[in-house]
């Protein structure tokens, strides 16, 4: 699937359109619970508010190698590692990019034994050929979800993060909390628009279906969450070839959706300027919701 016919798909268009209309007055009943390390402000992030222009503006989450974990500082840290990165691979340095990589990974709460560091130090002199592959792979205005597994190896938590970074037209950070935000979302058009007596035997469209992500701790960040008789997309777990490919095909579609929702809703984030810097801050208020997606 490319993104032609990915917004060709009727139950894509019915979607943004239905999604469209409510991004300016979603109301969110935020409650995510002070924490000295990521949420350090006294009583946490508690509000009522309408619209995700104001979700992003509450964004709280002090990430590694932050003082302020506020949305515009978050921002600015955010395009300081997409830099460093960036640059990294354009002067193919296998060292600054194994370093930049590090820093994102770090900033996302990952560490350099395990996983998506671990993955990427392997590859030594070749982790620069493969970001500059994965990254045109990547691209929105020319992905195919059928043409992304390979070349991409793994993908998770971490990974996911990084190739955000690299990337320069908005393709989103697909991680547990923005998963479990689409696909209440998507659950909620699907309430909204179908008979009640047939939402248990219709299944979620394919190019709608956002699948869930493992969290830390004993609770799944899932749409059954709010829904509890839901019909559940796919849950990932492991990081097998599957696994890889479900995840970025996963990634690939938020961000066509993203773009074509901004688009067709130029209301919302209307100051931020480029389109790129406006899926950044949807993104972002798709995190804060996904903490606890019955603050929808």
């Amino acid at each position: 699937m490319n993104r032609s016919q990915f917004l060709a798909d009727p139950d894509v268009i019915a979607f943004i359109n239905w999604l469209a209309l409510r991004l300016p007055t979603l109301p969110v009943r935020l409650s995510v619970p002070f924490h000295p390390r990521y949420v350090p402000v006294k009583g946490g992030v508690s509000a009522n508010l309408i619209g995700v222009d104001a979700v992003t503006a509450a964004y709280m989450w002090r990430a590694t190698g932050m003082t302020n974990g506020d949305w515009p500082t978050t921002q600015t840290h955010c395009s300081a590692l997409a830099q460093m990165i960036r640059t990294a691979v354009v002067n193919g340095d296998p060292v600054a990019t194994l370093q930049s990589a590090w820093k994102i990974i770090e900033w996302g709460g990952g560490n350099q034994s395990t996983g998506a560091f671990v993955f990427l130090d392997r590859m030594q002199a070749r982790v620069v050929p493969y970001l500059r592959t994965t990254e045109s792979v990547f691209r929105l205005a020319t992905a195919d979800t059928g043409m992304l597994v390979p070349p991409v190896e793994q993908m998770n938590a971490m990974l996911t993060k990084v190739h955000a970074f690299l990337a320069t037209d908005g393709l989103p950070i697909y991680d547990s909390r923005v998963a479990a935000a689409i696909a209440t979302l998507v659950e909620m058009w699907r309430r909204a628009t179908l008979p009640s007596h047939t939402l248990p035997a219709t299944p979620i469209p394919v190019a709608l279906n956002f699948p869930s992500l493992s969290s830390r701790g004993k609770r799944r960040r899932t749409v059954a969450i709010k829904f509890h008789d839901a019909v559940l997309p796919k849950h990932l777990q492991g990081y097998t070839t599957s696994t890889a490919r479900a995840w970025s095909c996963a990634k690939i579609r938020l961000g066509w959706l993203m773009e074509a929702l901004l688009c067709k809703q130029s209301a919302v984030y209307a100051s931020v300027g480029a389109l790129s810097d406006r899926m950044r801050a949807l993104e972002a208020a798709l995190f804060m919701i996904g903490y606890d997606v019955t603050c929808l």
